[in-house]
C-alpha cells in the first residue's frame, strides 16, 4: 500500500464470483445463457441474475449447474484449484453431456434428443 496525502493506493486481485466463473464455463461451452437455463429447467433470468447481479444459486442447484458445466461445485463455489472433475465421470453424466451439446449443435431443444447407447461384448 502507498500513502500519497490522503489517497491509499492499493493493489487488490479480486477473485471471480461464483457468476463470472459460471459464465466463463458456459462460454468456453459456446452455450448461451437461455441454453444452460434449459438445462437447469431454470429462467434465463435466472441466470442472468447469477451472471450479471452477483446471486448465487442454493447449494443443491449450484452442484446441478458445476455438473452441467463439467466442473466441480467447489470450483464454483470458491475458485478451487481442480475446475474439472475426475476421469472416472459416470456413463450417464458422460451421455448427458453428448445430448446437450447435440442439441447446441442442432439449434433443437434439449428435450428433443435421446440417445440410445448399445455396447456389445467380443
Amino acid at each position: 500500500m502507498q500513502n500519497r496525502g490522503n489517497l491509499d493506493w492499493r493493489l487488490e486481485l479480486a477473485q471471480p464470483t461464483v457468476g463470472e466463473r459460471i459464465r466463463e464455463k458456459r462460454e468456453e461451452k459456446g452455450w448461451s445463457r437461455s441454453d444452460l437455463a434449459e438445462m437447469l429447467d431454470v429462467t434465463h433470468t435466472a441466470v442472468w441474475n447469477w451472471e450479471e447481479r452477483g446471486m448465487v444459486p442454493r447449494k443443491a442447484l449450484l452442484e446441478k449447474i458445476a455438473k452441467t458445466l463439467g466442473v466441480h461445485g467447489r470450483y464454483l463455489r470458491d475458485g478451487g484449484a481442480n475446475p474439472a472433475p475426475s476421469h472416472s465421470a459416470g456413463v450417464a453424466e458422460t451421455i448427458e453431456n453428448a445430448r446437450q451439446d447435440i442439441a447446441k449443435l442442432l439449434g433443437v431443444p434439449l428435450f428433443r434428443v435421446k440417445l440410445i447407447l448399445e455396447v456389445s461384448s467380443g
